[in-house]
């Protein structure tokens, strides 16, 4: 009878903190957002906000950079934001480009698969890579155009025989 209470014990400790995990990973990102959104109300054109929301010195810096607006052929206005959350004790980090309209309500993300992904700048609404990365030697001077609206999928290439990589727009947060 001890041994099952101690196993019950365990159990109960073992639930609480994995709901408390996840708990501080929904706070963490209700942090993100409204970071995000405090670089757009600041509307400071490629200044870089880094943010410790797991608050570990061996982790990356969640980082977020304003990159400016865009408005498309049709005379719609979105809002660009480089983000870079880094999630949980894991230290594991998510990257989005994620679209705003010009009231900072959120739109869509278009997710990359790593921070060295994002783009640099935001230049006569195109989105510009300006350097290459040990992974992806063909990705400078990627051009990422949005004058006819936000693309479906944004392709990023990686070498010179169209390789790269594809990242589709969803509304999903």
């Amino acid at each position: 009878m001890k041994r099952i209470i101690q196993i019950g014990c365990l159990l109960t400790v073992v639930i609480f903190f994995s709901f408390q995990k996840q708990d501080d990973n929904g706070k963490s990102f209700e942090k993100l957002k409204q970071a995000r959104v405090k670089a757009l109300f600041d509307n400071v054109i490629g200044k870089e906000y880094q943010y410790n929301f797991v608050e570990r010195t061996d982790c990356n810096n969640t980082r977020i950079k304003y990159l400016g607006v865009v408005t498309t052929n049709k005379n719609k206005k979105f809002k660009l934001v480089n983000s870079f959350f880094v999630v949980g004790q894991s230290c594991r980090g998510v990257s989005r480009i994620v679209v705003y309209n010009m009231n900072n309500k959120y739109v869509g993300n278009y997710y990359v698969s790593s921070p060295d992904n994002l783009p640099d700048t935001l230049i006569n609404n195109n989105l510009i890579y300006l350097k290459n990365d040990n992974g992806c030697n063909a990705k400078k001077g990627t051009e990422i155009s949005f004058t006819q609206g936000l693309p479906e999928s944004i392709f990023v290439p990686c070498e010179k025989v169209n390789t790269g990589d594809l990242y589709t727009y969803s509304v999903e947060e």
